[in-house]
């Protein structure tokens, strides 16, 4: 990944935005914290927390948010893993809803994140978390 993309992604909140997918349907299971909020709230919250987002700390996570990606990546049929260990990505999926999969890549690497859970062993679960956080959409 190019890590300056990634960065401006998460820090250039004039041109990057949260949308109502995340200061509305999130706060629903998550609440008025952090990831749901924008503006000046969300910079005197990452103020409060910012001891928490130094590289050090961030390097730990980076493996957690990469094999969620992956089994994300194989769970929606786009990667498959062959028996010899190569991923194989497969093109030209115009069903791919990139919506549903920030969602899910969300979602998971927040229950591992931080309640140390792992929703994907069921994606019955999953999909009941995902309908609960789309519900935010209909409050």
């Amino acid at each position: 990944a190019d890590v300056k993309a990634v960065r401006q992604v998460l820090t250039d909140v004039k041109t990057f935005t949260k949308g109502p997918d995340y200061t509305v349907r999130f706060a629903v299971g998550l609440g008025k914290g952090m990831v749901t909020s924008v503006g000046e709230d969300h910079r005197k919250m990452r103020g409060n927390c910012n001891r928490f987002f130094v590289k050090k700390r961030i390097d730990k996570l980076v493996p957690i948010i990469q094999k969620n990606v992956f089994r994300l990546f194989e769970d929606l049929d786009i990667v498959t893993t062959g028996p010899d260990g190569v991923r194989n990505i497969r093109k030209g999926n115009e069903d791919f809803d990139i919506m549903y999969f920030c969602h899910a890549l969300t979602f998971r690497s927040i229950q591992m994140i931080v309640y140390n859970g792992d929703v994907s062993y069921s994606t019955q679960y999953e999909k009941e978390g995902m309908n609960t956080i789309s519900y935010g959409q209909r409050v």
